[in-house]
């Protein structure tokens, strides 16, 4: 099997990931930044790398179906949500108190306030990744992803991380 990868950019920046099989058939895989960006959060991952090598893992696998109500993930878009809401009420309580022009006040009071939500976060983010079996790809894919990765802007994907993880305040407080 070969590969080849692409990188779109403009409104719908994205990854193509064209694979060959052994009969000559394409097998092209569509990833957005924004998916990259999302489950490098929601799954704790520690490169934009190991995020593509999920995806294409889980692409290949499928996601488990569940008898409940919640899926795979939300456990980790819920703790993610918790915590993202008391880093922005600490910086708001820091705002109201007057200490916002100290450039390090807020954003310090909402990561020490974070902290404390820090292993809940952790286990959700485990237990989505046990459950989608990504630690169980094959090398082949890791090798996959780190060729797809490197036609990305870094910038892009950090920039998808932010805005990410700022929505997720919406889980929690609607408007």
């Amino acid at each position: 099997m070969s590969s080849s990868v692409q990188y779109v950019d403009g409104i719908g920046e994205c990854l193509i990931i064209t694979e060959l099989d052994d009969a000559g058939q394409a097998n092209n895989r569509v990833i957005p930044l924004e998916a990259i960006a999302s489950w490098r959060e929601l799954l704790q991952c520690a490169s934009d790398e190991e995020a593509v090598a999920a995806i294409i893992h889980v692409q290949d696998v499928g996601e488990p179906v569940r008898s409940s109500p919640d899926n795979a993930w939300t456990p980790a878009y819920l703790a993610l949500a918790e915590r993202e809401v008391i880093r922005a009420t600490e910086q708001l309580a820091a705002h109201r108190e007057g200490t916002a022009r100290d450039p390090r006040s807020p954003r310090l009071r909402g990561m020490l306030a974070a902290h404390a939500v820090r292993d809940q976060v952790a286990q959700a983010c485990r237990s989505t990744r046990s459950v989608l079996r990504v630690d169980e790809r094959h090398p082949g894919v890791d090798q996959l992803a780190r060729t797809a990765v490197k036609q990305v802007r870094p910038a892009a994907v950090t920039e998808r991380r932010r805005r990410f993880t700022e929505s997720l305040i919406e889980l929690v407080l609607p408007d």
